[in-house]
């Protein structure tokens, strides 16, 4: 019940079947939506988020606790969890999160927050790995950025974006010894 996540993860912890563990706490979240509780679990998975180092399989709750505080709290408190989930499932690493969940997620920017684009792409573009601070790299994956950059209306910026990286990666490229392979002439 909500106020007792940690016994609930506990008990989710002992599932040995990964791909049945991932969806557990999304499971538990809409139950408790469905039972007016909705505002006590994602406070009780707030507390548990602000004091723990949450596991890789309970980061995809995130994008239910997105969806369920849309709902109950409205858009302007649901915005944290969708930051939250794209940082920690790495969404603009293409390597991690999958392009299904990933292109969802630009959706709902898209269409739940038109407005808040540029403020999406600075409040994601860093490490789920350790605190932020002013030493921290700027993390996103190109494609990803313009899927992003399209999805909310931005193509020419887009366009832009992908035309400077070209540039970059042919002016990097001159440096390099490369010949022609034989195959190839």
């Amino acid at each position: 019940m909500p106020g007792d996540l940690a016994a609930f993860l506990k008990a989710v912890g002992g599932v040995r079947d990964y791909t049945r563990q991932r969806g557990l706490a999304g499971d538990w979240l809409r139950y408790w939506h469905g039972q007016g509780r909705a505002l006590d679990a994602l406070a009780d998975l707030e507390q548990h988020y602000q004091t723990r180092k949450l596991r890789s399989w309970l980061d995809e709750t995130l994008d239910a606790a997105f969806e369920v505080s849309l709902q109950v709290e409205g858009r302007t408190l649901a915005w944290r969890w969708l930051v939250r989930a794209h940082v920690a499932q790495y969404g603009w690493q293409r390597f991690y999160t999958s392009a299904e969940t990933n292109e969802a997620r630009m959706r709902k920017v898209a269409q739940v927050y038109p407005d808040k684009w540029r403020d999406f792409i600075r409040e994601t573009a860093h490490s789920a790995i350790g605190p932020r601070g002013r030493d921290e790299s700027i993390v996103f994956g190109h494609s990803r950025l313009v899927t992003f950059l399209v999805e909310v209306g931005q193509a020419s910026l887009a366009t832009d974006f992908t035309l400077a990286m070209s540039q970059v990666f042919a002016a990097e490229l001159t440096a390099q010894p490369i010949t022609t392979p034989a195959w190839a002439r």
